[in-house]
């Protein structure tokens, strides 16, 4: 009964994405990755500890798939010093959750996950920063 449950859940949550990406512009979008990417960091956390080694590769998996959809939403040719700099931190993050997993090394997902933490924060201010810019809104 619990695995039909949790698989309820899960097919509702996939749901709800869904139909939030449909309606997301691309501030939203970007931060519904952040979001994404911190709830996982947070799972894998979490698997690290209780030593789940198959579903902290599955999660650690997943987090690189996001950081690879952040990193290709970078726009180069508008920000470029940011751009690069984010496409960096990016780079850096994938190594370490690398590192995280094949070393066993569980403050390596800690120092991903308080990097993504900083960078989600300061991401949550853009909308009420640009909400009298109808330029950068539109772009």
């Amino acid at each position: 009964m619990k695995r039909h449950s949790s698989r309820g859940i899960s097919l509702y949550q996939d749901v709800n994405v869904s139909t939030k990406i449909a309606y997301a512009n691309s501030l939203e979008l970007t931060e519904m990755l952040f979001n994404g990417l911190s709830e996982s960091l947070a799972k894998a956390e979490g698997q690290f500890i209780r030593n789940e080694t198959e579903a902290r590769g599955a999660t650690i998996s997943r987090c690189l798939k996001i950081l690879g959809g952040l990193q290709s939403s970078l726009c180069f040719n508008k920000g470029q010093d940011l751009a690069r700099n984010l496409s960096d931190i990016y780079d850096y993050c994938s190594r370490q959750l690398l590192k995280a997993n094949i070393n066993g090394d569980i403050d390596a997902i800690r120092e991903v996950k308080g990097l993504i933490d900083e960078l989600n924060s300061a991401w949550e201010l853009l909308p009420g920063l640009l909400k009298n810019d109808p330029v950068a809104k539109a772009s």
